[in-house]
């Protein structure tokens, strides 16, 4: 079987655009479904650093760098967890409990009348 290579595709700009996995053959890439993938400047095949958020390659220097400043990269760390999902269902079903025996009750006491 063929080594894959992982690599990452980059705008012109030098950000970001996805990853590919490719497989060489006779000096061409190929990805998964045997297309050849062109390789150019926008190809990069130096790994991307981790932790990164926002990675940009410089043309220049051959390196990633960070595209979010440090203070953008704060507010991510310090942003709140989301909630727990099954803790919001428990309060929906809650809430619709509530509302049910409201309807049931007001229409029991509605044909008591």
């Amino acid at each position: 079987m063929d080594k894959i290579i992982q690599a990452s595709r980059v705008d012109k700009a030098g950000k970001y655009v996805e990853a590919l996995a490719l497989i060489e053959k006779d000096g061409n890439y190929f990805n998964l479904l045997d297309q050849e993938v062109p390789i150019d400047d926008t190809v990069v095949f130096d790994p991307l650093p981790m932790p990164i958020y926002t990675p940009i390659w410089d043309f220049k220097r051959k390196v990633w760098k960070e595209g979010l400043s440090a203070e953008e990269i704060e507010q991510i760390k310090n942003r709140p967890d989301p909630p727990d999902p099954v803790k919001v269902m428990e309060k929906q079903i809650k809430a619709l409990q509530k509302a049910l025996n409201y309807v049931l009750v007001d229409q029991e006491e509605a044909s008591e009348e």
